[in-house]
């Protein structure tokens, strides 16, 4: 079983509509836990009759050793309202999720970030319970796709969202125990 989980988290990962992800993923130095933020940059358009446009974007936040440091770095960053900034002219960056990768690629912690709040994702118990999740993520995605073929694409995005949160349940094996023990200590 473990091995479709990590099928499932690679082709998760990788399947993901922001563009820049997989170049920040294969970027990563040698220090074991990334924090990488997930979420919505909005730009000017080159007239300003135009208003603006927003688009899906992930970056690097920071690195460190630990789940506990990871919980404290992100809170740390949130309430100095410092999530990084690439410079390319953004006018805002609104964070959605954070993902933490270990230096193997291995999912270690998902946040949904609503609000000035993070809501850790628990990590799955077993392996049956893996399976329930990720047979949950598949119809929420079907759903998805269903509903953009419909033209109902805020509803698509909400749903391809929900999913991506409950898809951070699917911690890998190696990181559960670690994230088990340091949640309650978050809250």
């Amino acid at each position: 079983m473990t091995n479709i989980l990590r099928k499932f988290l690679s082709l998760f990962l990788n399947g993901r509509r922001h563009p820049n992800f997989v170049s920040v993923v294969s970027d990563m130095g040698a220090s074991p836990l990334r924090i990488i933020c997930s979420g919505v940059t909005e730009y000017s358009e080159d007239d300003p009759v135009f208003g603006t446009y927003c688009v899906e974007h992930s970056l690097v936040m920071d690195e460190c050793e630990t789940i506990e440091e990871v919980i404290d770095i992100v809170q740390e960053r949130i309430a100095r309202n410092d999530l990084g900034s690439d410079s390319d002219g953004a006018l805002s960056f609104t964070p959605r999720l954070f993902t933490v990768l270990d230096d193997e690629q291995r999912l270690a912690l998902v946040g949904d970030f609503s609000g000035e709040t993070v809501r850790w994702c628990p990590p799955v118990h077993s392996d049956e319970e893996a399976s329930d999740v990720i047979a949950e993520v598949v119809r929420l995605r079907a759903v998805a796709s269903f509903e953009a073929g419909w033209d109902n694409f805020s509803t698509a995005e909400n749903l391809r969202f929900q999913a991506s949160v409950l898809a951070g349940r699917l911690v890998d094996p190696f990181w559960r125990n670690a994230v088990r023990a340091a949640l309650p200590l978050a809250a």
